[in-house]
C-alpha cells in the first residue's frame, strides 16, 4: 500500500477533478529517439476536451492531423484512472486502428508517476482490452454490428465512423445508442460522410439543433502554411472534406 506526500494528495485531488490538469501535467510524448516529452495541447484540443466533458453526446469533425486521437486516448485514461466500475469501448473502422489506441493509451499509463496509478495498476492487458484494479477497463474493437453487445458502457468512443459502410453504421447504431441514450457518454469523432448515410444524418441533425448529439466542426485555417501543399496533393475534393470539413446534404 503506497503512503502519499502531502504534495502528492494535493496533486491527485486536482487530477481528479480535472482531465485538462491531468493532461497537461501528466500525460508525456515519446519522441522518436526515446525521450519522453510534456503534451503541448492546442486551443482546440482544449476546446474539444471542453466539448467532452460538456456534453453527453457529441460529434465533432475535426480536420486532420489536429491531434484528437490522441487527446481521446489521453481523456479516456483519465476517465478510467479515477472512476470506478467503468466500461469504456473503443468503436474503431478496423482492427489495427483499434488496436493502435490500445497501444497509445498503455504508452500514456507507462509514462505517468507510479504514485499517481498504485491503486489502479493493470490486472489484465491484451492488444484490444486494458483492465484496471478498480474494476474499470478500456476495451477496443473494430465497428461492427455485434460491438458492444453485452456490455455495460459508460463511454462510448467511435473512431472514423464515416468510412464504415453505410448498412455496418446503421447496425452499429441501432444497436449502441438505445442503451447509451439511458446514462452512457458517446464521443463520434469523424470526418466527415461521402453520402447520405446514418453519420450525415446524425451530424445534421444536431448541427440544426434536432437531434440527441452535439456537434463541433473545425476545419483547418487557411492561413496555415500547409494549405497550398495540402491541396496540391490531395486535389480539391478530399481537401475540402478532410481538412475544410465540408459535408455532404442530407436528404
Amino acid at each position: 500500500m503506497h503512503t502519499y506526500t502531502e504534495e502528492e494528495i494535493v496533486e491527485l485531488k486536482a487530477c481528479i477533478k480535472s482531465p485538462l490538469y491531468f493532461i497537461t501535467n501528466y500525460i508525456k510524448l515519446e519522441t522518436l529517439d526515446g525521450r519522453e516529452i510534456p503534451i503541448d495541447l492546442s486551443d482546440i484540443q482544449k476546446e474539444l476536451l471542453e466539448f467532452y466533458e460538456t456534453h453527453q453526446h457529441s460529434l465533432s469533425s475535426i480536420h486532420r492531423q489536429a491531434g484528437q486521437s490522441t487527446l481521446a486516448c489521453a481523456y479516456l485514461l483519465w476517465y478510467v484512472l479515477f472512476h470506478s466500475d467503468k466500461t469504456v469501448l473503443i468503436g474503431s473502422s478496423n482492427l489495427r486502428n483499434a488496436r493502435q489506441f490500445i497501444e497509445i493509451i498503455r504508452g500514456f499509463y507507462n509514462r505517468i508517476p507510479k504514485w499517481l496509478s498504485v491503486d489502479q495498476d493493470p490486472c489484465e492487458w491484451n492488444k484490444t482490452n486494458l483492465s484496471f484494479m478498480n474494476n474499470s477497463k478500456i476495451l477496443s474493437q473494430s465497428i461492427s454490428p455485434n460491438t458492444a453487445r453485452g456490455f455495460a458502457v459508460s463511454i462510448m468512443y467511435i473512431d472514423d465512423l464515416s468510412t464504415v459502410s453505410p448498412k455496418i453504421q446503421e447496425q452499429f447504431l441501432q444497436s449502441v445508442l438505445p442503451i447509451l441514450y439511458l446514462g452512457g457518454k458517446t464521443i463520434i469523432n469523424t470526418l466527415p460522410s461521402r453520402e447520405d448515410d446514418t453519420t450525415n444524418k446524425i451530424y445534421h441533425d444536431g448541427i440544426s439543433g434536432e437531434g440527441k448529439f452535439a456537434v463541433i466542426v473545425k476545419p483547418i485555417e487557411l492561413d496555415d502554411p500547409r494549405v497550398p501543399l495540402l491541396r496540391e496533393m490531395l486535389g480539391e475534393e478530399i481537401f475540402d472534406r478532410e481538412y475544410l470539413c465540408k459535408w455532404v446534404k442530407y436528404g
